[in-house]
């Protein structure tokens, strides 16, 4: 999201500034004079200098007020940029705290540590006449409430989600439980198989269900692994036996690639369970298809606008959204508000990953701290929750006379939230797995990383690589770009990613795609190759091709030194090699690739075209695989054997290899370590200093937001 299309006003803020400068941006040559002296400041951030130039035409509209305003004006409305360029939806701008975030801001930007600071914050007391134009109230560009600073649109989307998420946390139950309960029971009797043994729901996924067959609004979070798809399939099929017609379901993610995963993983559930009903046969071939949110919305990317809104809501009686923790603020608005009065809608993520790129953290302000636990205690009995304002999970309290509140509790939000705590992705009784979910609950936590000696709660302390283990959690004590760091990288490549022996012959091999996607007789060896390269994973902070620690100067390592081993290639010094994994970076409807998508280069006959053999990307697509010419995907991937953390969520690997960076970075945080090692079944390796991996863990993500507080009505 362009920063300037928060800047610009909306509604009675628009209009005031309209009436003191008739188009915002146009040039004004009375005052303010651009302040130059702090372009070379501006520079450090992404943007920056284009950042400065808003805060300046922000600051053209209040012509009245003095020089030293102008520009205490100027930096104001910068760091209000930079706060949301880092997430936020406000900033403090008064307390220590705002003096704090302020000053940290103008000092990186070359502004006079006291002075200026000291004039910024008396433009907030004072609130002179000239400056009152574009700050102060809720119809200013630049909104003041109390210690915070809000940018106009980000202030009034917040005010609007707020509105209507109180709305629906507040409602009565739309379901009765008893009925809720038998339709649940029904499905639990047929449940799927996955390698011939039925799926059974735990008593807290039992409980997530539940929730959302009786709540207009149902927050579920769980960390990697929980079954999460479990119980989207669960409530599909109990929804459709209580009379919901799957076409009136929508099932959608806020990218391409969750929503393909989405998809293609409830499509094979349903396809296997076990004696599927008359209900279940129906569900299977009138599924509901996963899309992103942007498509469910009708988002129009020529005019930047959403067919869908308040006066033109969704269709649809019951909406699921996966991946809701990389929702931001304003799309969030935008789907609540689409929605039709009586809908449900069922909100699934990980509140405790990294938030949405763009500004806001909504998924993580929508669940409390501590969300309802997935059982009662044994001692608490169905009356006394009842008193508690808590909805009963399963078996508990489910009975005649038993139910849901009523009355919503003081937080609001208690009542639709539920928590996953079991994992099934790194399996308890495995060490190695063990190891990991126990140090990556540490993380989480902010408890420092336990280094060397032997227990679950401990990571081994390694200071060459080729000590490594590979298995449970270790860290690797060395310098990016150092020698050991690079002996990581050639024992990456040559045990993790090329061992097992018969990696050459599946690269060497060509594979023929018909319209249909691979051959049959072809689709088994790659199954094999793509497993081998999704087995494991590099996961890095950064996309910096200079910083030896970044995707960009790994994956050029890595290409490197697939052109030294190819055979009669190097003097073609290829951009792409048969073997190599890829990475799509921008949604390509018409091939049906999302951003995200993982796919291989391969030798690949298109029996379609000329049937001669050429380097073509192949990707999943559904039970097999299609692939494309190289050149008509240039310019939209890249290579993978390193990705960033945040092009990680949602996927899992057996092996991880987490590099830290060169130094310590603002980015590094326990939510994004938490992130990277819960990507791993197997092996995680924390690669560079382990101090600054203790850093990184006492560093929570800090994102300032009001969601909670007006929610919590505080």
């Amino acid at each position: 999201m362009r920063q300037d299309k928060w800047l610009v006003p909306t509604g009675t803020a628009a209009r005031e500034v309209v009436r003191v400068n008739p188009a915002l941006g146009r040039r004004n040559t009375v005052l303010p004079a651009f302040p130059s002296f702090l372009l070379e400041g501006a520079s450090q951030w992404e943007d920056g200098p284009e950042m400065l130039h808003l805060a300046w035409e922000l600051a053209r509209c209040a012509p009245e007020a003095t020089a030293e305003e102008s520009k205490a004006l100027v930096m104001l409305a910068f760091a209000a940029l930079v706060s949301v360029r880092e997430g936020s939806t406000r900033m403090p701008v008064r307390g220590e705290a705002g003096r704090a975030f302020l000053g940290a801001v103008l000092e990186r930007l070359g502004a006079h540590p006291k002075k200026d600071l000291e004039a910024v914050l008396a433009l907030v007391e004072t609130l002179p006449e000239g400056v009152r134009t574009v700050l102060g109230g809720p119809e200013r560009p630049l909104v003041l409430d109390g210690q915070w600073l809000s940018l106009q649109k980000l202030r009034h989307s917040e005010d609007q989600l707020v509105g209507a998420l109180r709305a629906r946390m507040t409602l009565p139950p739309v379901l009765a439980e008893g009925e809720a309960k038998a339709r649940l029971a029904e499905v639990l009797e047929r449940p799927p198989l996955a390698g011939g043994k039925p799926l059974k729901l735990s008593e807290e996924q039992q409980r997530a269900v539940a929730t959302a067959m009786c709540r207009p609004l149902t927050l579920i979070t769980g960390g990697p692994g929980t079954g999460k798809t479990s119980i989207v399939v669960s409530l599909l099929r109990t929804l459709v036996r209580l009379g919901v017609a799957p076409e009136t379901i929508a099932l959608a993610a806020p990218t391409g690639k969750a929503a393909m995963r989405m998809d293609e993983s409830v499509r094979a559930a349903l396809g296997s369970v076990s004696e599927p009903s008359a209900e279940d046969t129906r569900l299977l071939e009138a599924r509901p298809p996963a899309r992103t949110l942007h498509r469910l919305l009708g988002y129009s990317p020529s005019t930047d606008r959403f067919l869908h809104h308040a006066l033109n809501p969704l269709a649809e009686d019951v909406v699921i959204v996966d991946e809701s923790s990389m929702v931001d603020l304003f799309l969030m608005d935008r789907l609540v508000r689409s929605l039709k009065p009586g809908a449900r809608l069922v909100l699934l993520g990980d509140a405790d990953q990294l938030p949405s790129v763009d500004a806001g953290a909504v998924f993580r302000d929508l669940v409390p701290d501590e969300a309802p636990p997935s059982k009662p205690a044994p001692a608490k009995s169905p009356t006394k929750a009842r008193k508690e304002q808590l909805p009963l999970p399963l078996g508990e309290g489910w009975g005649e006379g038993a139910g849901f509140p009523t009355v919503p509790p003081s937080d609001p939000r208690a009542a639709s939230a539920v928590r996953l705590t079991q994992s099934y992705r790194m399996d308890p009784s495995d060490p190695a797995g063990r190891n990991i979910l126990t140090v990556a609950r540490a993380v989480k936590a902010g408890q420092p990383v336990q280094l060397g000696g032997e227990g679950d709660a401990r990571a081994a302390l390694r200071t060459r690589a080729r000590d490594l283990a590979l298995s449970g959690m270790e860290v690797l004590e060395c310098e990016p770009g150092g020698t050991e760091f690079q002996s990581l990288l050639d024992r990456w490549d040559t045990d993790v990613l090329r061992g097992g022996g018969d990696l050459d012959s599946l690269v060497r091999r060509e594979y023929r795609f018909g319209l249909e996607g691979c051959v049959s007789e072809d689709a088994a060896d790659l199954e094999r190759l793509f497993r081998r390269f999704e087995s494991a994973r590099l996961l890095c902070l950064t996309r910096s091709p200079n910083d030896p620690s970044g995707t960009g100067a790994i994956n050029a390592y890595f290409h490197r030194r697939a052109l030294r081993l190819a055979t009669g290639l190097q003097r073609q010094a290829p951009e792409f090699l048969p073997g190599e994994p890829l990475l799509v970076e921008a949604n390509d409807y018409d091939r049906k690739l999302f951003n995200g998508d993982q796919g291989l280069v391969v030798r690949g006959v298109d029996l379609a075209g000329d049937r001669q053999q050429h380097f073509m990307a192949a990707f999943r697509s559904g039970d097999g695989f299609v692939a494309f010419h190289l050149d008509g995907l240039r310019g939209r991937i890249q290579h993978a054997y390193a990705m960033t953390v945040h092009k990680s969520q949602g996927s899992e690997f057996d092996r991880v290899a987490l590099v830290l960076p060169s130094r310590d970075l603002p980015l590094l945080t326990r939510e994004l370590l938490y992130t990277g090692m819960t990507r791993a079944r197997r092996s995680v390796v924390v690669v560079g200093a382990s101090a600054l991996l203790q850093t990184g863990v006492q560093r929570g993500l800090s994102r300032w937001s009001g969601v909670a507080e007006r929610i919590r009505g505080a």
